[in-house]
């Protein structure tokens, strides 16, 4: 069994698109080389995924909803556990995704309508009765989070999910800081308890390792969105680390205001006022150079009586420091030109390594989106020039990657089997070192490992880079030696 994260964007149901609903193949491409290897070597694959929250939306649910239309979710009893079915949330539509993607003639792949009971024992039987003839098999399985007891981590529930699986394979690192059942709970239920980490796994893990064991010099953090509440243990962990820190986006403001600089009416976490103090304290102690906002784009907060007028239509510049400030009735809403000069000159290395995590500003505005957009071809720059890793991370920084590379017609970003590269391009030469999906579970592995349910469950050595290894009998094998020992009986 493969655990994957598949939880990506769709076109809405019922549009003339729906065949091929996945508007972001990213998480599916990122799980392909795993999947093949095992397929290709004539197992029978379970991927075990979900997609959106399905009981939490169910909470909102009607209580006859219109089953016809199937879109909105009601409980089925299933064994001892209940099922709330959402039709829109059904990994049946990235199903046609993956066939896509996958184009192998000799590897058949076909979809089950449960991840658990007798129907997903039916597809077992399929995939046995179809792999005699030595072809790979892959059963995408339903969408897992429609059972509560995934999110629990039910001891029954993993009974259920390990029926029948030989083996363990997590390749969802994006969830893995949470304890579900399909991440932790379903290793303990198997005849070998024994869990392996995935390709993408790895890489994911390896690429935040080098930022933390051995960087390349200077090391800087480039920091933004909007909380800095979310990212304070990250902050402290990057602090015993970091040669510099640039600090944007949103959360900025909460560092300027503990300065005394009025910031207006622009986001800042009043509660948070004493924690950015301590932190510009620790760096200045530790000799980290913090670079904040000089100056910021900015737009009255007010809203205008001209109906056809949106956000940043007023825009203008407002220098921060004790004397000037953002006027009262105005929010900053991006860098400015001189912060962006700045940041160019801070980040202008021929070596070292850059971490990026959160926009600088509100990227989804047009008139906010200079700040965010320049820095990524920056970072594209340098990596190009080879002397400088550049790692990104955060689900913010991604889709402004993507949206910034593809509206300029650069490329349409995705993530490759190898790395983040032209859309099904193969080979070609990446733009960053490593451009994480792994969102929240980035962050927390950055902040702490050890704080990773899913990692901690994981049986391997991760020095290798290429093979995952496991601990047995007091012995280190490679990962494709066992594997290809379990798959040999079949072919």
């Amino acid at each position: 069994m493969i655990r994957t994260d598949y939880s990506v964007p769709l076109i809405t149901p019922g549009s003339s698109e729906v065949m091929h609903c996945v508007l972001n193949d990213a998480k599916i491409r990122a799980s392909l080389k795993t999947i093949r290897y095992f397929a290709q070597a004539g197992a029978m694959c379970m991927i075990l995924s979900h997609l959106g929250r399905p009981v939490e939306e169910s909470s909102e649910a009607s209580e006859y909803p219109d089953t016809q239309e199937g879109y909105a979710a009601f409980p089925l009893r299933t064994q001892s556990f209940i099922r709330y079915y959402n039709k829109s949330l059904s990994l049946r539509h990235v199903m046609y995704k993956i066939v896509e993607l996958f184009d192998d003639e000799n590897v058949d792949i076909s979809f089950c309508e449960d991840c658990i009971g007798d129907l997903r024992k039916e597809g077992i039987q399929n995939m046995f009765r179809q792999a005699k003839g030595g072809r790979g098999q892959i059963l995408l399985l339903e969408n897992v989070r429609f059972y509560r007891e995934e999110m629990f981590n039910e001891p029954k529930f993993c009974a259920a999910l390990a029926e029948n699986v030989d083996f363990f394979v997590n390749e969802a690192f994006s969830v893995s800081h949470r304890a579900h059942a399909s991440i932790v709970g379903i290793k303990n239920w198997l005849s070998i308890p024994i869990a392996f980490a995935g390709f993408h796994f790895q890489r994911e893990m390896q690429a935040f390792d080098q930022c933390l064991t051995n960087p390349n010099r200077p090391f800087i953090c480039v920091m933004g969105g909007k909380k800095l509440s979310t990212k304070l243990p990250l902050i402290r962990s990057l602090l015993l680390h970091l040669d510099k820190l640039v600090i944007g986006g949103a959360m900025a403001f909460t560092f300027l205001q503990s300065l005394g600089i009025p910031i207006g009416k622009s986001l800042a976490e009043e509660s948070c006022l004493h924690e950015a103090r301590s932190i510009l304290q620790d760096a200045k102690a530790r000799g980290i150079t913090v670079l904040l906002p000089r100056d910021v784009l900015c737009a009255e907060t007010h809203l205008s009586p001209n109906p056809d007028s949106k956000l940043g239509d007023d825009a203008f510049v407002a220098l921060l420091d004790l004397e000037h400030g953002i006027p009262p009735n105005s929010a900053g809403f991006d860098i400015g030109p001189l912060t962006q000069r700045d940041i160019r000159k801070e980040l202008d290395i021929e070596f070292g390594t850059i971490l990026w995590n959160g926009p600088l500003g509100l990227y989804e505005v047009e008139s906010f989106s200079e700040g965010t957009f320049k820095i990524i071809d920056l970072l594209r720059d340098l990596t190009e020039k080879g002397g400088v890793r550049t790692f990104l991370c955060g689900g913010d920084t991604v889709s402004s990657v993507e949206q910034h590379l593809h509206s300029n017609d650069k490329a349409s970003l995705t993530v490759s089997e190898g790395g983040h590269s032209h859309m099904h391009e193969k080979n070609c030469k990446e733009y960053f070192t490593h451009m994480s999906i792994a969102g929240g579970a980035a962050l927390q592995y950055l902040a702490n490992p050890a704080n990773m349910p899913g990692l901690l469950s994981i049986s391997y050595v991760k020095e290798i880079p290429d093979n995952l290894r496991l601990l047995k009998h007091d012995e280190i094998e490679t990962c494709s030696e066992i594997v290809r020992q379990c798959v040999a009986p079949r072919l």
